[in-house]
């Protein structure tokens, strides 16, 4: 037996037909509101605002922020920042689990690509906690 018609020995039902495109149907659902929503932190005169992919979307800088030179500023805007993407990370968990389940696959694919998103966010940062602005 080829390949192929291994393939076609194994062909869905139509309820499990049926569980996917429901599957499919919340995933594009939650994609839509996923893409809505914003987070926003500000830190010592610095406030940022990201989107739901994380991706800054708004910068307002207060004359304080800058009041330490170039370093110190592009610090405040990191630690910003990260901040804003864990809360739209956090809202961004809290969706998946409402729209899929609490023992969904989904949940650990989102999570692994939130992971990720810290992971370049920390190494932005020099490893630090996010807390504190870097070299502070």
């Amino acid at each position: 037996m080829t390949g192929a018609d291994a393939f076609l020995n194994d062909v869905p039902s139509d309820q499990e037909l049926r569980a996917l495109v429901v599957r499919a149907q919340r995933a594009f659902q939650w994609r839509a509101q996923a893409d809505a929503l914003t987070g926003t932190a500000s830190v010592e005169g610095v406030t940022v605002t990201v989107n739901g992919g994380g991706s800054l979307t708004a910068l307002r800088l207060e004359e304080e922020a800058c009041r330490d030179g170039g370093r110190a500023l592009a610090d405040r805007i990191i630690a910003a920042l990260g901040q804003a993407q864990e809360t739209v990370s956090a809202q961004l968990l809290a969706s998946a689990r409402e729209t899929f389940g609490e023992q969904a696959p989904e949940l650990d694919t989102i999570g692994a690509s939130l992971e990720e998103r810290r992971a370049v966010t920390r190494a932005a940062r020099g490893g630090e906690d996010e807390d504190q602005p870097h070299g502070r």
